[in-house]
């Protein structure tokens, strides 16, 4: 069933797929590049102003601004759907543009539906979840976080450095605002403000990429397509973002908003670093699914890709066990100490995280996405468990002992119990043992 709903806007940059040598650097470089410079720019600007945003507003105060971060974070994952997933794949195995247009939008108006429903919901909870009017005034900004999709046919065709350009523009933006905001301001809402801000310019910015080109319908198939494919990724994100943000919800209502903010300090420092396979995954995964049709070259790449981002977890966790107490003194100051001691557990997900981060695209690309569901739900009765067992005992460290665990079940162990996502675990134990391969992984990466 089709019919005509409005002209839709497509990219400038379809048009330069067909103009592919544009620049001499080899278009994967360019995207690292860009992405990399991206993303130093946002982690120097976001972790430094929340430090002074950490230290503005005290434990208590910073654990409630944490609250509404965890549950906008949670419309966010819930709404994606799999769409992070599916699209990317879509898009490149879809080779006429006219066919790409119409997943995209379609990608964008379910992504729009999706988070208008959970919104709704979240209004009619609103008391219970102590949310207030300033919080919904955000929440249905986040509808139009939908044209982010545009960002996958950038990253399909080898064009990430767009997103990065257009990222960088808002991360500087909103920056300004929030230094503004630790001069002048002290109220909650007006860092919510920001927010709403910020989402709105970011995707003012993906619209204005945007000519007219094609007459676009609503494709009900494509759209049942996505419900039908994405519903078992969607129950998977369901499952997953709970049980990584449900230590959080569970601290607020089992101690306090101090113990919440404290807490959230040690989430803070090591979540950080979890936008690096969120960086590396999108730019790669084109270039993984080319190969699908040769097993060898397949693997390779996909062990490759583990494999580097193991290496960079470790590095990275080093630092954080031998002197977290002393960053956390040095960074937030006295009242935030007791993160320090749970930060040198609590980094460990680092390295988990990075191990299992392609878990979830090998599954989509085999179309074994049903296991994400085993999984998250699995996971998430682990933690909420743990969580029950350990906080009353041990507090926010109870919490953080309830993460590791639950997170080395699923992202981990449980791959080994089912025959079908045996191949996955094993690439990850391969990519472990070959780390230092590091010359070979690069250049099947085709870097």
């Amino acid at each position: 069933m089709k019919f005509n709903l409005f002209k839709f806007f497509i990219t400038s940059n379809l048009v330069s797929i067909k103009k592919p040598n544009i620049t001499r650097i080899n278009p994967v470089k360019k995207s690292l590049i860009a992405s990399l410079i991206e993303n130093i720019i946002k982690f120097f600007l976001s972790f430094t102003i929340s430090i002074f945003i950490a230290k503005k507003l005290g434990p208590t105060k910073f654990g409630e601004y944490n609250y509404y971060l965890t549950i906008l974070s949670l419309i966010y994952s819930f709404s994606l759907f799999g769409l992070d997933s599916l699209l990317p794949k879509l898009l490149v195995i879809n080779k006429e543009i006219k066919e790409k247009a119409e997943w995209l939008f379609t990608g964008i108006l379910f992504q729009a539906f999706v988070i208008a429903i959970e919104v709704f919901i979240l209004f009619l909870l609103r008391n219970k979840l102590s949310l207030n009017s300033m919080f919904f005034l955000v929440a249905i900004s986040y509808i139009v976080k939908s044209f982010e999709n545009i960002k996958y046919y950038n990253l399909a065709n080898r064009l990430g450095y767009i997103n990065s350009k257009l990222q960088m523009i808002t991360i500087i933006f909103s920056s300004v605002l929030k230094m503004i905001y630790l001069y002048v301001y002290s109220d909650l809402n007006v860092l919510l403000l920001i927010i709403l801000l910020t989402e709105l310019l970011r995707n003012f910015l993906f619209i204005t990429q945007i000519r007219l080109n094609f007459k676009i319908v609503f494709i009900k198939k494509k759209f049942i397509f996505i419900l039908k494919q994405g519903f078992p990724l969607f129950i998977s994100a369901l499952s997953v973002n709970l049980y990584m943000r449900i230590d959080q919800l569970m601290i607020k209502n089992m101690l306090n908003n101090t113990e919440l903010g404290i807490y959230s300090v040690a989430v803070r420092l090591t979540e950080i670093w979890y936008l690096i396979p969120g960086m590396i995954i999108p730019i790669f995964f084109p270039l993984i699914i080319k190969y699908k049709d040769n097993k060898k070259e397949y693997e390779d790449r996909i062990i490759g890709l583990i494999s580097i981002l193991i290496l960079i977890s470790i590095v990275l966790i080093i630092p954080l066990i031998l002197f977290s107490e002393l960053i956390v003194n040095t960074l937030y100051g006295l009242e935030y100490l007791k993160s320090g001691y749970i930060l040198k557990y609590y980094s460990f997900l680092i390295f988990i995280t990075f191990l299992g981060a392609f878990r979830g695209k090998y599954l989509v690309l085999e179309n074994k996405q049903k296991y994400l569901i085993i999984f998250g739900i699995f996971g998430l009765g682990t933690n909420i468990i743990l969580n029950y067992t350990l906080i009353p005992s041990y507090q926010s460290l109870g919490a953080t002992f309830a993460s590791i665990i639950s997170q080395l079940m699923t992202n981990i162990f449980i791959l080994f119990i089912f025959k079908e996502t045996r191949e996955i675990g094993k690439m990850q134990f391969k990519a472990l043992f070959t780390i230092f391969k590091f010359k070979t992984h690069l250049e099947k990466l085709e870097i």
